[in-house]
């Protein structure tokens, strides 16, 4: 889909005030007042960025009864009244703040024009009876502002529960980004009064993942960006989500463990380790085996993390190689340990296995049961497989890389009796790929047939 699309911008000008000229000290000018026109000082605005309007103060000395005050506005310096191209602002008297002093304070608050680049004058004045006193020229210049313009991203790595989004902020439209990122809901052009990511501020790309999505299911995303004008929207992207596993919400296994599945491009896997003790057949696998006994043997057997029953809940059990390859089967009935080929496939179905730890790994983090040491790099679980790291009993009967490495078999045999396997990293976003030594204990999932 093309991710270039008509935009819709609101314009607003700010407006930047200058001072133009030197002013006159009303002190120094106050006693040779009686008699006299209005001492005026056009008075410098501390705030010197609006949107919109701009807003003119002045004052004045007069001890005659005024009965004019206001603005002189002209798009060219020099302005006196009745000037060519001059606009008068008259104000009413009586608003006027006036102290004790024979002093008028006065303000108004004037809407800018709309050509940007161009410098405008303006000045205070006062009226009497003997005339008009006019304060120094100010000035303003107009800068055309509008919303941010962002572009929305394509969308990737789409599974029953997530999805990767993004976008790139190109423009600010003359006031800094200040929130960023994607609005997404079920119905058409979302904004962010919906479901939002957020991806920080200023210009640039971003990219952004979307979880505890519905399977089976459309959804809209639109890329977003806010400045002080207001947010400006990407075009519009639309994905569905893969169905849950057609048929197997959840699996059973033969010693009556339940397994909830998560549809992940066009397999369907278990969502956590496999704890069965049994092979498919009811056939008990053994286990408790001696450091020197799991060296040495050369049938299949699992091993629990540390002998602590609490690690095969969290994690599962950690078998050898020779379990996998045993024919009478580790998988419920119609479901397998995945061959080395499928596991390329899932990891291309998630961007690669250069990223493909990130969108597998669990984003629990110690000291939360099951999670990862931290930083737990790139963990979002965009997929929904939930990848625990579990550690592995190695080749001389140790345990060892609980909560820092997860360790998985696949069923394909690389040289001699190697087997390739997955392995991912508390701190690496990738998915690696090893062959190891069929006596390690490694974990399993499974993969519907």
């Amino acid at each position: 889909m093309n991710s270039i699309s008509k935009y819709f911008f609101k314009t607003t000008l700010i407006v930047l005030v200058g001072l133009m000229g030197s002013s006159c000290s009303l002190e120094y000018l106050r006693p040779s007042l009686p008699g006299k026109i209005p001492v005026v000082e056009t008075l410098p605005n501390q705030n010197l960025v609006f949107v919109n309007k701009v807003q003119f103060k002045g004052r004045c000395y007069s001890v005659e009864r005024l009965n004019e005050v206001g603005f002189l506005v002209s798009s060219n310096s020099g302005i006196i009244e009745n000037g060519p191209g001059v606009e008068k602002i008259i104000l009413n008297i009586s608003d006027s703040l006036f102290t004790n002093q024979n002093e008028y304070f006065f303000d108004t608050e004037h809407s800018v024009g709309s050509v940007p680049g161009h410098t405008n004058y303006y000045r205070a004045f006062c009226k009497n009876s003997l005339g008009i006193g006019y304060g120094d020229e100010l000035y303003f210049t107009l800068i055309s502002t509008s919303i941010p313009t962002v572009l929305t991203s394509s969308i990737s790595q789409i599974t029953s529960s997530g999805a990767v989004s993004g976008g790139n902020a190109i423009s600010d439209g003359g006031s800094s980004v200040t929130a960023k990122g994607v609005a997404y809901d079920t119905s058409q052009n979302p904004n962010t009064a919906n479901n939002v990511s957020s991806n920080g501020s200023g210009l640039g790309l971003f990219t952004c993942t979307l979880t505890g999505l519905m399977a089976s299911t459309s959804y809209y995303v639109r890329a977003y960006a806010t400045n002080s004008l207001g947010t400006g929207y990407g075009s519009q992207m639309s994905f569905t989500t893969s169905p849950a596993c057609f048929g197997s919400p959840t699996v059973t296994d033969v010693n009556g463990n339940s397994y909830n599945t998560i549809q992940i491009g066009k397999q369907c896997w278990t969502k956590s380790n496999l704890i069965a003790s049994k092979y498919r057949n009811g056939d008990n696998i053994p286990s408790g085996l001696s450091s020197s006994a799991w060296q040495n043997t050369t049938s299949g057997a699992y091993a629990i993390y540390n002998n602590d029953t609490v690690n095969d809940g969290l994690y599962g059990k950690l078998y050898n190689h020779y379990a996998v390859t045993d024919s009478r089967g580790l998988c419920p009935t119609g479901w397998h340990v995945p061959s080395d080929v499928e596991w390329t496939t899932l990891e291309n179905q998630l961007g690669g296995a250069s990223v493909a730890g990130g969108a597998l790994k669990s984003t629990a983090i110690q000291p939360a049961s099951g999670g990862w040491y931290s930083p737990n790099t790139g963990a979002t679980n965009s997929s929904g497989f939930t990848a625990l790291p579990g550690g592995l009993r190695d080749l001389n009967g140790d345990f060892g890389n609980m909560a820092n490495i997860g360790y998985w078999w696949s069923s394909s045999v690389w040289s001699g009796s190697n087997a390739w396997t997955r392995s991912m990293y508390y701190d690496d976003i990738l998915n690696f790929r090893y062959d190891f030594y069929p006596t390690n204990g490694f974990s399993i999932r499974c993969l519907r047939d």
